[in-house]
């Protein structure tokens, strides 16, 4: 296959585009870590024209800007179509990747409730007021078109796996595609991980207990609070239930910590802002499991189109198999109860 997958771009070619598009001198420091698109860190240089705020005329801009009024912060896109691309430029905000960290419950925790914190405030987007851009928020990662995996799975090398895959869509159709009006909807993020979530290390705080035996170095430093949450490229009108699964599931993920453990501290962070009935959560442990399978087939996908950018894709599609193949044995039931009974939380 030919590299479509993502954007191509020249990294020489950047501070002239920049230059062309928004009239500010810029040199380029790095190119970050990205999965479908391509993300550059640039930086302006001394007495170079500030850039200009311009107001962002893409869809999921709007919900954004709705969510920094209620936080009180100024959001800047400054958005530039260019053919069948996008480019826009972002105020960077300073912060270390939690996945480049330590992980521990309470960060779990801090992000469950911080992706709950948004969709909470969400719940007052007026909708009816933006019908039509509501209904152009349809992305790919967005669990309602989990059904589309379908048509990918002929991407997945190990044929053995198939089944598995097609017994969680099979079960993800019947039990909550089929009867999505019966659940709590609104603006969600639909991708808290830990690649997107920022840290920032708690003032004199005594190094992680787990960096002297780990590779996360940068945890001898001291201990980490989640400071935001970033890229909101993914941003949709869905399922809370979709939300909370998501956080879940990329927690799960990580190799530092108990997946049922990491996955109830993240689930009651979530609720202390967004509660969801039980007749809801109920179906996490098949929306956790179908997240899953989506970034597993997904990431077979991205490999085929982009071996180079391999590291990146498959770092939590390698996983993922593993773990529905875990998770799987329980039934819902089953891994809710268990959640509840790590967490402590009450319904």
């Amino acid at each position: 296959m030919t590299n479509n997958y993502r954007p191509p771009l020249s990294l020489h070619d950047v501070p002239k585009l920049v230059s062309e598009l928004y009239g500010i001198r810029v040199e380029v420091v790095k190119e970050l870590e990205s999965y479908d698109d391509r993300n550059v860190l640039v930086k302006m240089e001394e007495n170079s024209p500030q850039p200009p705020n311009i107001v962002a005329k893409n869809n999921n801009n709007i919900p954004m800007r709705f969510l920094c009024k209620v936080h009180n912060e100024i959001f800047s896109a400054r958005p530039h179509i260019l053919g069948k691309y996008v480019l826009k430029l972002f105020d960077f905000h300073p912060g270390i990747t939690v996945v480049k960290i330590c992980l521990t419950q309470s960060m779990s925790y801090q992000m469950g409730k911080l992706a709950g914190w948004m969709d909470a405030i969400w719940m007052d987007f007026p909708v009816q007021d933006h019908k039509e851009i509501v209904d152009e928020l349809r992305v790919h990662w967005n669990l309602s078109e989990l059904s589309q995996v379908r048509t990918k799975l002929d991407f997945v090398k190990d044929k053995s796996k198939i089944p598995l895959l097609e017994e969680v869509i099979a079960k993800f159709e019947s039990k909550v595609l089929s009867s999505e009006t019966s659940f709590s909807k609104g603006i969600i993020h639909s991708d808290v991980n830990d690649r997107n979530a920022l840290a920032e290390k708690i003032t004199d705080s005594a190094p992680c207990q787990k960096g002297k035996t780990s590779s996360c170095q940068v945890c001898l430093d001291g201990n980490y609070k989640i400071s935001s949450i970033i890229d909101f490229g993914d941003l949709t009108y869905s399922l809370h239930i979709y939300e909370l699964a998501t956080v879940v599931c990329y927690l799960m993920l990580n190799k530092e910590l108990d997946p049922l453990e990491v996955g109830a501290t993240a689930m009651a962070g979530y609720l202390e802002h967004m509660p969801l009935p039980r007749s809801e959560l109920i179906h996490l442990h098949t929306c956790v499991c179908a997240r899953m399978a989506m970034s597993y087939v997904y990431g077979q996908v991205a490999l085929a189109d982009d071996e180079s950018n391999a590291e990146y894709t498959q770092f939590y599609a390698a996983r993922c198999l593993p773990m529905v193949e875990y998770l799987w044995k329980f039934s819902d039931t089953e891994f809710l109860d268990k959640l509840l009974e790590i967490s402590g939380a009450v319904l």
